[in-house]
């Protein structure tokens, strides 16, 4: 893995799942870690989803082995939340790459 192309500052968030007074589940996100990645984008595509056209888009991040990152996790990057879907280890740990979506509203037609 080349260090040197972890060139972007991205933050990975835990899901973190309470019960509230009234006995419902509530769930709500904290920051894990700040961590350097090499951002890649991997192409994107329009959906419609019930009466919305909505754009996914599918960026990987490339980020140092950590023992903390989960399927349920997501990454903040350029102001935007990445959920991850999928993670591949890299080389013998020394990385990780986290494949992940981004879903945007903004594109509605309706």
């Amino acid at each position: 893995m080349n260090i040197g192309r972890l060139d972007e500052r991205v933050e990975h968030h835990t899901r973190i799942t309470a019960t509230d007074a009234w006995n419902h589940e509530t769930t709500t996100w904290g920051l894990n870690a700040t961590v350097w990645a090499d951002v890649t984008f991997r192409g994107g595509r329009e959906v419609q989803s019930g009466e919305q056209t909505v754009a996914v888009d599918r960026v990987v991040f490339l980020i140092r082995h950590r023992s903390d990152v989960g399927l349920t996790d997501r990454i903040k990057w350029g102001g935007r939340y990445h959920d991850v879907e999928a993670i591949e280890i890299v080389g013998r740990r020394e990385g990780m790459r986290l494949i992940t979506t981004v879903r945007d509203n903004a594109t509605s037609n309706i």
